[in-house]
């Protein structure tokens, strides 16, 4: 929905070049081309705005974790690029990360990462020289990853049965609907939707760790 407010918002934004408030824009087939120039002007600004969310891929994406169609395309953006239903939904973005190119250190070091001096171990131990060709260590690298994804989620579940004991939040639970009428903190699982989040960071250096390695 366009209105004389977007092109303000955007106008103000290009002008002041700050970097609060975040500046986002969800777009859709058959935007106004005054529209698009806008957002060339902003990005050209280098301030990084605005983040951009094609609304067909954000709506399905919402609908996948089961969401109505009508509930999911009212989505706002929660930080950078996190989408949540304004609330309707209980949405705790990175409560775990996982680092891609950690992965690597550990595996040529035998679970020891070296900069941070501490031992992680592997779910399988291989030794580099003993590993014939590139696709058995990417099929390694690919199998402790999903382990470790999986640990990763694992954590998540006993984290998730503590926060509302230990980190109650009910400010938040008072702007919620359905923490009220349910008697529930919005960490509890009071919220129409309850979906969290898994960060991954380095994707694009263990892309290039992979295709160094292979050379």
């Amino acid at each position: 929905f366009v209105n004389d407010l977007t092109y303000l918002v955007m106008e103000s934004t290009r002008k002041l070049k700050f970097d609060q408030p975040l500046i986002d824009f969800r777009y859709t087939d058959g935007m106004p081309e005054r529209l698009w120039n806008e957002v060339v002007e902003l990005i050209k600004t280098g301030t990084g705005f605005p983040g951009i969310f094609y609304d067909p891929i954000h709506i399905r994406a919402k609908m996948s974790t089961g969401q109505s169609e009508e509930d999911a395309r009212n989505y706002a953006i929660i930080g950078c690029v996190e989408t949540g239903l304004p609330g309707h939904e209980y949405t705790p973005t990175e409560l775990v990360h996982l680092n891609w190119p950690k992965l690597f250190e550990l595996m040529f070091n035998e679970g020891h990462a070296q900069m941070q001096d501490f031992y992680a171990p592997l779910f399988e131990n291989k030794k580099l020289d003993e590993i014939k060709d590139f696709d058995e260590f990417y099929n390694w690298f690919k199998s402790e990853m999903e382990q470790y994804t999986a640990l990763a989620m694992r954590s998540i579940d006993y984290i998730e049965t503590m926060i509302p004991w230990c980190f109650p939040t009910p400010y938040l639970s008072s702007l919620m609907v359905g923490c009220y009428e349910k008697g529930m903190d919005v960490t509890g699982g009071a919220c129409r939707y309850n979906n969290t989040g898994v960060s991954t960071c380095g994707l694009a250096t263990a892309v290039d760790s992979l295709a160094a390695i292979k050379k």
